[in-house]
């Protein structure tokens, strides 16, 4: 029986394009400042080349088709530490206030410590979890050590086999925690980042959409 659920967060709570399109447009409003190169055009440049599947070289890309001399690590640094406006997916808010008060719930996320708070604090859910817990990947952190799951389930005081873990990532959301002896939750949004990687180790359930959660728990 499930009597806690900890939660990825990107792609799983609310749309992860949303984020990315906001620090977009921070870095064009910077360039347009620093440059006089119209905004619009360096975010549509940027938001095409996303669109086209270019991930981790977009800025490097975008300086070079502008013929920009400026340090990529400005961008980067704008695009992480920028304040985003975000809404969580809507299932995500029904399901949330569902269970809040009712179990334990957490987050588990790898990312920027810096980036993910302000992910977090935008989309106004710091009260909604009994814990949350961000893997810095600057320091070479992420959930797939396990650790992170450790020490919320102990937080938790819930045996592991007690406790969810729902995700939309094929490669890093499922192996870990079923090894663990969770059970293991799989959301397949349409249009979500990892929406057609290949599911290589299969999850205890696929759902399209977190409410679909509420049955497993009565189950």
């Amino acid at each position: 029986m499930i009597k806690a659920i900890i939660f990825d967060l990107d792609d799983t709570l609310y749309p992860e394009r949303a984020y990315v399109l906001s620090g977009f447009r921070a870095v064009a409003k910077y360039l347009e400042q620093k440059h006089r190169i119209p905004a619009q055009k360096s975010f549509s440049m940027l938001e095409e080349a996303f669109d086209r599947g270019l991930r981790k070289k977009n800025f490097n890309d975008l300086l070079q088709h502008l013929n920009l001399n400026e340090p990529v690590e400005n961008l980067i640094k704008i695009y992480r530490t920028h304040t985003p406006t975000l809404k969580l997916y809507p299932d995500a808010e029904k399901i949330l206030h569902a269970l809040k008060g009712k179990m334990p719930l957490g987050i588990i996320t790898d990312g920027i410590p810096e980036t993910q708070n302000n992910k977090i604090r935008s989309l106004g859910i710091e009260n909604s979890f009994t814990k949350i817990i961000i893997n810095d990947i600057g320091s070479g952190t992420t959930k797939t050590q396990g650790t992170s799951f450790a020490t919320m389930l102990e937080g938790f005081n819930i045996p592991t086999k007690e406790a969810a873990y729902v995700g939309d990532n094929p490669e890093k959301d499922i192996t870990t925690p079923h090894n663990l002896g969770m059970t293991t939750i799989l959301i397949r949004r349409k249009n979500g980042e990892y929406a057609h990687v290949a599911i290589t180790k299969r999850p205890d359930h696929i759902i399209t959409t977190l409410e679909e959660i509420m049955p497993l728990l009565r189950s």
